[in-house]
């Protein structure tokens, strides 16, 4: 498992692509522990740090992609040959 992750960094993808990717991981990272908590937590539980994690892990997962999404356009257009 571990050499794919590094095949994948390693390989001539488009850095923007990957940073993309990494970001869509992070959001589904930070995601999963509240969905857990939804569907095998207390009814009146309130998980206040569960919470946080998840809003915090999709800002910097949308910064992320954004980002990545950015790089990517330009990278397009700057080594597309004319």
């Amino acid at each position: 498992m571990f050499y794919a992750i590094k095949r994948f960094f390693k390989s001539n993808i488009n850095p923007g692509l990957k940073i993309i990717a990494v970001s869509v991981c992070i959001g589904a990272l930070s995601a999963f522990p509240l969905m857990l908590y939804v569907l095998l937590g207390p009814r009146n539980g309130n998980p206040v740090g569960i919470g946080l994690l998840f809003f915090l892990g999709m800002i910097v997962a949308q910064l992320g992609v954004l980002f990545g999404a950015v790089w990517f356009v330009i990278a397009y257009f700057v080594g597309r040959k004319r």
